[in-house]
Protein backbone atom coordinates (compact mmCIF):
# COMPACT_ATOMS: atom_id res chain seq x y z
CA UNK A 1 0.00 0.00 0.00
CA UNK A 2 2.87 2.44 0.74
CA UNK A 3 3.84 1.97 -2.98
CA UNK A 4 0.40 3.12 -4.10
CA UNK A 5 0.54 6.54 -5.95
CA UNK A 6 -1.77 8.38 -4.27
CA UNK A 7 0.57 8.13 -1.32
CA UNK A 8 2.98 9.48 -3.68
CA UNK A 9 1.03 12.46 -4.49
CA UNK A 10 -0.63 13.16 -0.93
CA UNK A 11 3.71 13.24 -0.09
CA UNK A 12 3.89 15.98 -3.30
CA UNK A 13 0.81 17.52 -1.79
CA UNK A 14 2.73 18.31 1.25
CA UNK A 15 5.73 20.04 -0.01
CA UNK A 16 3.96 21.83 -2.63
CA UNK A 17 2.11 23.13 0.43
CA UNK A 18 5.08 24.06 2.46
CA UNK A 19 6.84 26.13 -0.40
CA UNK A 20 3.94 27.97 -1.22
CA UNK A 21 3.20 28.87 2.80
CA UNK A 22 6.45 29.57 2.74
CA UNK A 23 7.04 31.36 -0.10
CA UNK A 24 3.77 33.64 0.63
CA UNK A 25 4.84 34.21 4.15
CA UNK A 26 6.83 37.55 3.79
CA UNK A 27 4.09 39.23 1.46
CA UNK A 28 1.35 38.50 4.00
CA UNK A 29 3.54 39.63 6.71
CA UNK A 30 4.32 42.92 4.81
CA UNK A 31 0.41 43.32 3.57
CA UNK A 32 -0.69 42.83 7.22
CA UNK A 33 1.36 46.09 8.10
CA UNK A 34 0.43 48.41 5.25
CA UNK A 35 -3.35 47.78 5.90
CA UNK A 36 -2.68 47.69 9.54
CA UNK A 37 -4.84 43.96 10.16
CA UNK A 38 -2.05 43.98 13.19
CA UNK A 39 -2.60 42.71 16.66
CA UNK A 40 -1.75 44.93 19.71
CA UNK A 41 -0.77 44.13 23.12
CA UNK A 42 -3.54 44.89 25.58
CA UNK A 43 -1.26 43.79 28.35
CA UNK A 44 -4.18 41.61 29.91
CA UNK A 45 -4.41 38.26 27.17
CA UNK A 46 -2.03 39.75 24.16
CA UNK A 47 1.47 39.93 25.59
CA UNK A 48 3.56 40.42 22.89
CA UNK A 49 5.88 43.16 22.49
CA UNK A 50 5.17 44.52 19.71
CA UNK A 51 2.14 44.48 17.04
CA UNK A 52 2.18 41.57 15.02
CA UNK A 53 0.38 41.10 11.60
CA UNK A 54 -2.69 38.75 12.19
CA UNK A 55 -2.30 37.67 8.43
CA UNK A 56 -1.19 34.64 8.65
CA UNK A 57 -4.17 32.70 8.51
CA UNK A 58 -4.08 33.49 4.44
CA UNK A 59 -0.53 32.33 4.20
CA UNK A 60 -1.65 29.04 5.62
CA UNK A 61 -4.58 28.54 3.68
CA UNK A 62 -2.78 29.48 0.42
CA UNK A 63 -0.33 26.22 0.90
CA UNK A 64 -3.17 24.18 1.83
CA UNK A 65 -5.25 25.04 -1.03
CA UNK A 66 -2.12 24.87 -3.15
CA UNK A 67 -1.50 21.24 -2.01
CA UNK A 68 -5.14 20.01 -2.15
CA UNK A 69 -5.32 20.97 -5.76
CA UNK A 70 -2.17 19.55 -6.43
CA UNK A 71 -3.31 16.67 -5.31
CA UNK A 72 -6.92 16.64 -6.87
CA UNK A 73 -4.95 17.65 -10.00
CA UNK A 74 -3.33 13.92 -9.71
CA UNK A 75 -6.43 12.08 -9.05
CA UNK A 76 -7.40 12.96 -4.91
CA UNK A 77 -11.54 13.65 -5.31
CA UNK A 78 -12.35 16.34 -2.50
CA UNK A 79 -15.98 16.31 -1.73
CA UNK A 80 -17.11 19.55 -2.99
CA UNK A 81 -19.43 20.10 -0.01
CA UNK A 82 -16.50 19.95 2.09
CA UNK A 83 -14.57 22.67 -0.48
CA UNK A 84 -17.25 25.26 -0.29
CA UNK A 85 -17.46 24.75 3.18
CA UNK A 86 -13.55 25.34 4.40
CA UNK A 87 -14.18 28.14 1.74
CA UNK A 88 -16.73 29.78 4.01
CA UNK A 89 -14.63 29.55 7.29
CA UNK A 90 -11.89 30.81 5.44
CA UNK A 91 -13.91 33.83 4.63
CA UNK A 92 -15.37 34.11 7.73
CA UNK A 93 -11.73 34.22 9.52
CA UNK A 94 -11.03 37.27 6.97
CA UNK A 95 -13.92 39.37 7.53
CA UNK A 96 -13.61 38.47 11.32
CA UNK A 97 -9.91 39.62 11.33
CA UNK A 98 -10.10 42.92 9.34
CA UNK A 99 -13.99 44.03 10.43
CA UNK A 100 -14.55 41.34 13.55
CA UNK A 101 -18.24 39.61 13.90
CA UNK A 102 -20.60 38.93 16.74
CA UNK A 103 -20.42 35.75 18.11
CA UNK A 104 -23.90 34.56 16.61
CA UNK A 105 -22.60 35.67 13.35
CA UNK A 106 -19.74 33.50 13.67
CA UNK A 107 -21.88 30.08 15.31
CA UNK A 108 -24.54 30.56 12.60
CA UNK A 109 -22.28 30.71 9.72
CA UNK A 110 -20.01 27.63 11.81
CA UNK A 111 -23.34 25.76 11.61
CA UNK A 112 -24.47 26.30 8.50
CA UNK A 113 -21.52 24.91 6.88
CA UNK A 114 -21.26 22.15 9.17
CA UNK A 115 -24.78 21.35 8.38
CA UNK A 116 -23.14 21.25 4.67
CA UNK A 117 -20.80 18.77 5.03
CA UNK A 118 -22.69 16.15 6.90
CA UNK A 119 -25.80 16.87 4.69
CA UNK A 120 -23.93 16.87 1.53
CA UNK A 121 -22.02 13.77 1.95
CA UNK A 122 -18.40 14.97 2.10
CA UNK A 123 -18.10 12.38 5.73
CA UNK A 124 -19.53 8.99 5.01
CA UNK A 125 -22.44 7.79 7.18
CA UNK A 126 -21.38 7.62 10.80
CA UNK A 127 -22.89 5.07 13.06
CA UNK A 128 -23.18 5.01 17.23
CA UNK A 129 -24.92 2.77 19.22
CA UNK A 130 -28.28 2.97 19.78
CA UNK A 131 -28.48 6.58 18.07
CA UNK A 132 -30.77 7.36 15.16
CA UNK A 133 -28.72 8.23 11.73
CA UNK A 134 -30.19 11.80 12.44
CA UNK A 135 -29.22 12.37 15.76
CA UNK A 136 -25.89 11.23 14.78
CA UNK A 137 -25.96 13.57 11.84
CA UNK A 138 -26.50 16.28 14.74
CA UNK A 139 -23.84 15.11 16.99
CA UNK A 140 -21.53 15.69 13.81
CA UNK A 141 -22.65 18.76 13.15
CA UNK A 142 -21.86 19.80 17.14
CA UNK A 143 -18.38 18.71 16.72
CA UNK A 144 -17.09 20.30 13.91
CA UNK A 145 -18.37 23.22 15.03
CA UNK A 146 -16.97 22.60 18.31
CA UNK A 147 -13.65 21.74 17.29
CA UNK A 148 -13.01 24.51 14.70
CA UNK A 149 -13.37 27.11 17.97
CA UNK A 150 -11.40 24.63 20.01
CA UNK A 151 -8.05 25.03 17.68
CA UNK A 152 -9.45 28.72 17.67
CA UNK A 153 -9.32 29.18 21.38
CA UNK A 154 -5.99 27.07 21.47
CA UNK A 155 -3.95 29.66 19.46
CA UNK A 156 -3.12 31.46 22.70
CA UNK A 157 0.92 30.80 23.09
CA UNK A 158 2.75 31.16 19.79
CA UNK A 159 3.24 28.17 17.65
CA UNK A 160 1.33 26.47 19.90
CA UNK A 161 -1.95 26.09 17.30
CA UNK A 162 0.25 25.26 14.54
CA UNK A 163 2.49 22.41 16.25
CA UNK A 164 -0.89 20.87 17.70
CA UNK A 165 -2.23 20.83 13.97
CA UNK A 166 1.29 19.12 12.87
CA UNK A 167 0.43 16.41 15.47
CA UNK A 168 -3.02 15.59 15.39
CA UNK A 169 -3.01 15.93 11.07
CA UNK A 170 0.05 12.78 11.58
CA UNK A 171 -2.22 11.13 13.38
CA UNK A 172 -5.36 11.35 10.56
CA UNK A 173 -2.67 10.61 7.93
CA UNK A 174 -1.68 7.31 9.79
CA UNK A 175 -5.59 6.46 9.86
CA UNK A 176 -6.13 7.92 6.42
CA UNK A 177 -3.43 5.62 4.85
CA UNK A 178 -4.72 2.56 6.67
CA UNK A 179 -8.19 3.36 5.43
CA UNK A 180 -6.71 3.66 1.64
CA UNK A 181 -8.49 7.39 2.03
CA UNK A 182 -6.89 9.07 -0.87
CA UNK A 183 -8.56 12.55 0.06
CA UNK A 184 -8.23 12.86 3.64
CA UNK A 185 -4.79 11.23 2.99
CA UNK A 186 -3.64 14.26 0.88
CA UNK A 187 -5.67 17.12 2.91
CA UNK A 188 -4.10 15.57 6.32
CA UNK A 189 -0.65 16.14 4.54
CA UNK A 190 -1.12 19.05 3.44
CA UNK A 191 -2.47 20.86 6.34
CA UNK A 192 0.87 19.48 7.90
CA UNK A 193 3.48 20.88 5.37
CA UNK A 194 1.34 24.17 6.02
CA UNK A 195 1.68 24.35 9.00
CA UNK A 196 5.57 23.26 9.40
CA UNK A 197 6.20 26.14 6.64
CA UNK A 198 4.40 28.67 8.79
CA UNK A 199 5.62 27.58 11.96
CA UNK A 200 8.86 29.46 11.71
CA UNK A 201 7.02 32.80 11.29
CA UNK A 202 4.94 31.80 14.19
CA UNK A 203 7.31 30.30 16.70
CA UNK A 204 7.77 32.85 19.74
CA UNK A 205 8.64 35.92 19.09
CA UNK A 206 6.22 35.54 16.37
CA UNK A 207 6.29 37.65 13.31
CA UNK A 208 2.94 36.70 12.03
CA UNK A 209 -0.10 35.23 13.69
CA UNK A 210 -2.81 32.96 12.34
CA UNK A 211 -5.41 35.12 12.97
CA UNK A 212 -9.26 33.04 13.15
CA UNK A 213 -8.78 32.91 9.56
CA UNK A 214 -6.42 30.55 9.88
CA UNK A 215 -6.87 28.65 13.26
CA UNK A 216 -10.50 28.18 12.32
CA UNK A 217 -9.89 26.75 9.21
CA UNK A 218 -7.20 24.55 10.39
CA UNK A 219 -9.57 23.46 13.02
CA UNK A 220 -12.76 22.71 10.32
CA UNK A 221 -10.24 20.55 8.54
CA UNK A 222 -8.71 18.91 11.65
CA UNK A 223 -12.66 18.10 12.56
CA UNK A 224 -13.69 16.78 9.17
CA UNK A 225 -9.96 14.47 8.99
CA UNK A 226 -11.45 13.18 12.66
CA UNK A 227 -15.07 12.34 11.21
CA UNK A 228 -13.25 11.18 8.16
CA UNK A 229 -11.38 8.80 10.29
CA UNK A 230 -14.04 7.32 12.27
CA UNK A 231 -16.12 6.57 9.16
CA UNK A 232 -12.76 4.53 7.98
CA UNK A 233 -12.90 3.04 11.62
CA UNK A 234 -15.95 1.60 11.96
CA UNK A 235 -18.46 0.36 14.74
CA UNK A 236 -18.06 1.06 17.73
CA UNK A 237 -14.24 2.27 18.32
CA UNK A 238 -15.61 5.51 15.73
CA UNK A 239 -17.50 7.28 18.75
CA UNK A 240 -14.14 7.08 20.62
CA UNK A 241 -11.56 8.19 17.72
CA UNK A 242 -12.64 11.72 17.33
CA UNK A 243 -12.41 13.09 20.91
CA UNK A 244 -9.30 10.60 21.67
CA UNK A 245 -6.98 12.17 19.17
CA UNK A 246 -8.55 16.01 19.72
CA UNK A 247 -9.57 15.53 23.41
CA UNK A 248 -6.46 17.91 24.56
CA UNK A 249 -8.42 21.03 22.70
CA UNK A 250 -12.09 19.44 23.38
CA UNK A 251 -11.51 18.77 27.11
CA UNK A 252 -10.45 22.20 28.12
CA UNK A 253 -12.99 23.96 25.99
CA UNK A 254 -15.82 22.14 27.69
CA UNK A 255 -14.33 22.56 31.41
CA UNK A 256 -13.48 26.41 30.44
CA UNK A 257 -17.34 26.40 29.43
CA UNK A 258 -18.11 24.93 32.94
CA UNK A 259 -15.70 27.68 34.81
CA UNK A 260 -17.34 30.45 33.23
CA UNK A 261 -21.05 28.97 33.66
CA UNK A 262 -20.61 28.33 37.13
CA UNK A 263 -19.04 32.07 37.80
CA UNK A 264 -22.22 33.73 37.29
CA UNK A 265 -23.78 34.49 41.14
CA UNK A 266 -26.72 32.44 41.33
CA UNK A 267 -29.79 33.51 40.22
CA UNK A 268 -28.61 35.37 37.01
CA UNK A 269 -30.63 34.93 33.84
CA UNK A 270 -29.70 32.16 31.57
CA UNK A 271 -28.83 35.05 28.68
CA UNK A 272 -26.11 36.50 31.32
CA UNK A 273 -24.23 32.70 31.86
CA UNK A 274 -24.23 31.89 28.00
CA UNK A 275 -22.98 35.89 27.55
CA UNK A 276 -20.39 34.35 30.15
CA UNK A 277 -19.31 31.49 28.30
CA UNK A 278 -18.74 33.54 25.32
CA UNK A 279 -16.16 36.27 26.98
CA UNK A 280 -12.69 35.64 26.70
CA UNK A 281 -10.30 34.83 29.41
CA UNK A 282 -6.97 33.39 30.64
CA UNK A 283 -8.79 30.30 31.95
CA UNK A 284 -7.71 27.91 29.42
CA UNK A 285 -5.01 25.03 29.69
CA UNK A 286 -1.76 27.43 28.29
CA UNK A 287 -3.08 30.22 29.96
CA UNK A 288 -2.65 27.97 33.67
CA UNK A 289 0.46 26.22 32.42
CA UNK A 290 2.04 29.53 30.98
CA UNK A 291 1.74 31.05 34.99
CA UNK A 292 4.24 28.19 35.45
CA UNK A 293 5.94 27.34 32.42
CA UNK A 294 7.98 29.54 29.39
CA UNK A 295 5.98 29.18 25.99
CA UNK A 296 8.13 26.72 24.73
CA UNK A 297 7.86 24.60 27.24
CA UNK A 298 3.47 24.94 26.79
CA UNK A 299 4.22 24.45 23.60
CA UNK A 300 6.13 20.83 23.42
CA UNK A 301 4.35 19.65 27.16
CA UNK A 302 1.21 20.26 25.51
CA UNK A 303 2.07 18.49 21.65
CA UNK A 304 3.95 15.88 23.64
CA UNK A 305 0.66 14.86 25.87
CA UNK A 306 -1.26 14.91 22.29
CA UNK A 307 1.00 12.92 20.58
CA UNK A 308 0.84 10.63 23.29
CA UNK A 309 -3.15 10.31 23.00
CA UNK A 310 -2.71 10.26 19.37
CA UNK A 311 -0.34 6.84 19.59
CA UNK A 312 -2.85 5.14 22.31
CA UNK A 313 -5.82 5.97 19.86
CA UNK A 314 -3.60 4.51 17.11
CA UNK A 315 -2.99 1.38 19.20
CA UNK A 316 -6.67 1.18 20.31
CA UNK A 317 -8.02 0.93 16.57
CA UNK A 318 -5.04 -1.42 15.69
CA UNK A 319 -5.90 -3.81 18.13
CA UNK A 320 -9.79 -3.15 17.77
CA UNK A 321 -9.76 -2.60 21.89
CA UNK A 322 -12.50 -0.69 22.65
CA UNK A 323 -11.37 -1.24 27.00
CA UNK A 324 -8.36 0.76 25.79
CA UNK A 325 -9.98 3.14 23.68
CA UNK A 326 -12.16 4.06 26.99
CA UNK A 327 -9.66 3.75 29.29
CA UNK A 328 -7.21 6.28 27.29
CA UNK A 329 -10.53 9.03 26.81
CA UNK A 330 -10.72 8.72 30.89
CA UNK A 331 -6.87 9.20 30.91
CA UNK A 332 -7.02 11.95 28.40
CA UNK A 333 -9.81 14.01 30.32
CA UNK A 334 -8.04 13.27 33.64
CA UNK A 335 -5.07 14.96 33.08
CA UNK A 336 -6.54 17.70 31.34
CA UNK A 337 -8.76 18.22 34.77
CA UNK A 338 -5.87 17.45 36.83
CA UNK A 339 -3.64 20.13 35.29
CA UNK A 340 -6.20 22.66 35.33
CA UNK A 341 -6.64 22.45 38.80
CA UNK A 342 -2.85 23.25 39.59
CA UNK A 343 -2.75 27.01 40.85
CA UNK A 344 -3.08 29.36 37.47
CA UNK A 345 -4.38 32.58 36.15
CA UNK A 346 -7.57 33.58 37.06
CA UNK A 347 -8.10 37.18 35.52
CA UNK A 348 -11.07 38.95 34.82
CA UNK A 349 -12.74 38.04 32.02
CA UNK A 350 -12.51 39.96 28.80
CA UNK A 351 -15.67 41.31 26.57
CA UNK A 352 -15.67 38.94 23.58
CA UNK A 353 -18.31 40.95 21.50
CA UNK A 354 -17.13 43.32 19.04
CA UNK A 355 -16.80 46.77 19.88
CA UNK A 356 -19.22 48.99 17.01
CA UNK A 357 -17.62 51.13 14.94
CA UNK A 358 -14.26 52.33 14.23
CA UNK A 359 -11.32 51.24 16.20
CA UNK A 360 -9.38 54.47 18.12
CA UNK A 361 -5.45 55.09 16.77
CA UNK A 362 -3.18 56.50 18.66
CA UNK A 363 -2.21 59.85 18.22
CA UNK A 364 1.01 59.40 16.41
CA UNK A 365 -0.14 57.06 14.43
CA UNK A 366 -1.23 57.38 11.10
CA UNK A 367 -4.37 57.07 9.28
CA UNK A 368 -4.90 53.34 8.82
CA UNK A 369 -4.23 51.74 5.44
CA UNK A 370 -6.93 48.46 4.61
CA UNK A 371 -9.23 47.09 2.00
CA UNK A 372 -12.25 48.49 3.52
CA UNK A 373 -11.42 52.44 3.27
CA UNK A 374 -13.14 54.46 5.95
CA UNK A 375 -13.50 51.68 8.65
CA UNK A 376 -11.25 50.18 11.24
CA UNK A 377 -10.79 46.97 11.97
CA UNK A 378 -12.55 45.84 15.47
CA UNK A 379 -10.07 45.30 18.06
CA UNK A 380 -12.19 42.88 19.70
CA UNK A 381 -11.75 39.17 19.48
CA UNK A 382 -12.32 37.45 16.19
CA UNK A 383 -13.98 34.29 17.05
CA UNK A 384 -15.52 32.94 20.09
CA UNK A 385 -11.96 33.36 21.53
CA UNK A 386 -9.34 35.20 20.08
CA UNK A 387 -6.86 33.53 17.45
CA UNK A 388 -3.39 33.82 17.28
CA UNK A 389 -2.38 35.92 20.22
CA UNK A 390 0.79 35.59 21.46
CA UNK A 391 1.45 34.00 25.02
Amino acid sequence: MTGAPWVWNAVGAAIVAAVVCGAAAPFASAAGRRWRVLDRPDGHRKHHAAEVPRTGGVVLASGLAAGCLCAFLLGAAFPLPLVAAAVVIFALGVIDDVRGCTAAVKLAVQAAAAAAVVGGGAVAPLAAPGLPPAAVGVLAVIWLVGITNAINMVDGVDGLAGSMAIVFAGVFAVFAAAAGDAAAFAAALALAGACGAFLPWNWRPARLFLGDAGSLTVGFVLAWLSLAAAAGTGGAMAVFLPPLVLGIPAFDVLAVMCVRFRQVPAGAALRERVRRVLRGDRLHLHHLILARCGPRTVVLGLCGLAAAFGLLALDAVHWRSLALAAAALLAEAAAVVALRRRKGVTSPPEEILPVRGPAPSPADEPAPLHPFPGRAPSEAVGSLESGGLSG
